[in-house]
């Protein structure tokens, strides 16, 4: 992740946009550890599996 990001910048993307699910809170803690912060939450990401 952070090569790919390291990459983005040299080719001069300034910011970059991921989504999570609430019930992934590793995934979320990894992502802030990077410099990721929420910005705004959607009402419905993923349906759960039956």
């Amino acid at each position: 992740m952070v090569e790919t990001m390291r990459r983005m910048q040299a080719a001069g993307a300034v910011s970059a946009q991921l989504t999570v699910n609430v019930n992934n809170p590793g995934a979320i803690v990894a992502y802030e550890q990077l410099g990721f912060e929420t910005i705004g939450r959607r009402a419905r990401y993923e349906r759960r599996a039956l």
